[in-house]
């Protein structure tokens, strides 16, 4: 896993991106997320070939490792609509690199549906290639290390929409926080 001591090799924002691929709406303006960390956790659906049209979202994860996602462990819950698959690379499902999910766990200390502990490593089946479009999210060692200047929060994923349909782009939501 990548901690800030290496940030060089993380955590590393897509500024300057010559196609559209990062850009997504959540009000009707687009702009680009710079989220090459970020994973669709979900499974296909339906009969037929692993398209894109047949692909659900069911979680939002970040990338830690060439082979390691972490994500909520809570997505892990419905037997019957386990995650098969990963998407990243882009915003955009139709654009995203696909990778098979080998193996998930949760943690040991998890009970659904209670919040403490609701997280999740997934290990894939083939590891992911970095690049500018695809690489791992920035970990602290520790609380201290955070920024005592931190004027706003940004989170980024895959989720369902204001009329609860899961979508096939990603969004955010950035809050400046106020001291």
């Amino acid at each position: 896993i990548l901690t800030i001591d290496n940030y060089e090799e993380c955590g590393t924002l897509n500024e300057n991106l010559a196609s559209s691929l990062f850009a997504i709406s959540n009000t009707d303006i687009r702009r680009d997320i710079n989220a090459p960390w970020l994973a669709s956790v979900g499974r296909y659906t339906g009969t037929g070939t692993d398209s894109v049209e047949n692909y659900q979202v069911i979680c939002s994860g970040s990338i830690l490792t060439a082979k390691v996602i972490v994500t909520a462990g809570h997505c892990f819950q419905l037997l019957t609509h386990l995650p098969s698959h990963v998407m990243v690379g882009s915003n955009f499902l139709r654009y995203s690199e696909d990778r098979r999910i080998k193996e998930y766990k949760r943690h040991p200390k998890y009970e659904y549906p209670k919040y403490y502990f609701d997280v999740a490593v997934i290990i894939l089946e083939n590891e992911l290639t970095f690049s500018p479009l695809i690489s791992a999210i920035c970990l602290p060692q520790n609380p201290s290390s955070q920024p005592a200047s931190l004027t706003s929060l940004t989170v980024q994923g895959w989720g369902k929409n204001e009329k609860g349909k899961s979508g096939k782009g990603a969004s955010e939501v950035r809050e400046v926080l106020e001291k």
